[in-house]
């Protein structure tokens, strides 16, 4: 009966170490989207009036869609960190307050993606010692 314990507990083991290699590469991947954006908006400051930055983007259709899939992935990547990590709803929101996407201008974009990006590397952390 012990052997067979073993077995389940090895099992539950097996799949929890998975879930969280899956989430570490759901994060890799959301960050590099989230800096390919912050670069390309950084970059962009390189050659044009910083004025410009403080607007709101012209076209917020083409950059929303990226953002929105990033954000999507965020809150997924939360959820599922939170589901397989173990962690109390009121410690996992006081380790990783939820971060809401300012979209108003591209500054505020850049800014709220790097607090993502820095987030996302925190819980990436996180799961890599659960390991």
């Amino acid at each position: 009966m012990k052997e067979v314990h073993k077995q389940i507990e090895d099992v539950e083991k097996e799949r929890k170490k998975s879930a969280i290699n899956s989430i570490i590469q759901r994060i890799n991947s959301n960050n590099l989207f989230a800096k390919a954006i912050v670069d390309g908006i950084n970059d962009g400051k390189k050659g044009y009036p910083s004025t410009l930055f403080d607007s709101a983007p012209s076209s917020p259709g083409s950059i929303g869609l990226f953002l929105d899939n990033i954000v999507r992935t965020y809150d997924s990547i939360r959820f599922d960190f939170q589901k397989n990590t173990d962690v109390k709803p009121e410690d996992f929101d006081r380790l990783f307050p939820k971060i809401s996407l300012n979209s108003s201008t591209f500054n505020t974009i850049s800014n709220s993606l790097v607090c993502l990006i820095i987030q996302m590397f925190d819980m990436k952390t996180y799961c890599s010692r659960l390991l």
